[in-house]
Formats: structure tokens, sequence, C-alpha cells
């Protein structure tokens, strides 16, 4: 979970056990970002952790 170590430190507290069907996020980047392959990296991981 990207957000584990500061639900951990109680700097961030989960409020609700709530999911909504059809609500995703989304990444956005411009195809020619210097850093696109590290962007795609962390989309792609992302994707597999959820």
């Amino acid at each position: 979970m990207v957000i584990a170590d500061e639900l951990a430190a109680g700097n961030l507290v989960k409020v609700l056990e709530l999911a909504l069907p059809g609500y995703g996020f989304y990444p956005v980047y411009s195809s020619d970002h210097p850093r696109r392959a590290g962007i795609e990296t962390f989309v792609n991981w992302l994707g597999q952790a959820i």
C-alpha cells in the first residue's frame, strides 16, 4: 500500500471501509515527459498492487 507507513504512524486515518464500484483513478502524463519510463514503471506496479 502506498500510504501504509503514514497510516501506521497515525499521520493519516482511514475513515471508512468504503468502496465505490465503477470509480477509479487514472494516471495522466504527457507522452514526452522526460521521466516517462519511470512513470510507466510506477503505474504498472500500482496496477499490480491493487
